[in-house]
Protein backbone atom coordinates (compact mmCIF):
# COMPACT_ATOMS: atom_id res chain seq x y z
CA UNK A 1 0.00 0.00 0.00
CA UNK A 2 2.51 2.33 0.79
CA UNK A 3 5.86 1.42 -0.74
CA UNK A 4 8.98 2.72 0.96
CA UNK A 5 7.84 5.90 0.88
CA UNK A 6 8.08 7.23 4.83
CA UNK A 7 5.38 9.91 4.77
CA UNK A 8 2.77 7.66 3.17
CA UNK A 9 3.26 4.65 5.86
CA UNK A 10 2.80 7.23 8.55
CA UNK A 11 -0.39 8.46 6.65
CA UNK A 12 -1.60 5.41 5.92
CA UNK A 13 -0.62 3.65 9.97
CA UNK A 14 -2.61 6.67 11.10
CA UNK A 15 -5.43 6.37 9.08
CA UNK A 16 -5.44 3.03 10.65
CA UNK A 17 -5.33 3.70 14.08
CA UNK A 18 -8.61 3.18 16.30
CA UNK A 19 -10.39 1.34 13.47
CA UNK A 20 -12.11 -2.04 14.30
CA UNK A 21 -11.35 -5.04 13.20
CA UNK A 22 -13.95 -6.65 11.88
CA UNK A 23 -13.30 -10.07 11.81
CA UNK A 24 -10.00 -10.17 14.71
CA UNK A 25 -10.39 -14.62 14.70
CA UNK A 26 -8.37 -14.14 11.21
CA UNK A 27 -6.45 -11.18 11.44
CA UNK A 28 -3.21 -13.16 9.81
CA UNK A 29 -4.89 -15.51 7.71
CA UNK A 30 -5.60 -19.52 8.60
CA UNK A 31 -1.89 -20.27 8.76
CA UNK A 32 -2.23 -22.14 5.44
CA UNK A 33 -0.44 -20.15 3.60
CA UNK A 34 2.86 -22.28 2.69
CA UNK A 35 0.85 -25.65 2.30
CA UNK A 36 -1.28 -23.57 -0.14
CA UNK A 37 1.66 -22.18 -1.98
CA UNK A 38 3.17 -25.93 -2.05
CA UNK A 39 0.08 -27.24 -3.37
CA UNK A 40 -0.49 -24.38 -6.19
CA UNK A 41 3.49 -24.99 -7.30
CA UNK A 42 2.82 -28.85 -6.99
CA UNK A 43 0.29 -28.87 -9.88
CA UNK A 44 2.80 -27.01 -11.97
Amino acid sequence: MAGADTQKIIELTQAMLGRLIEDPSNLYGGGQASKNIVDILSEI
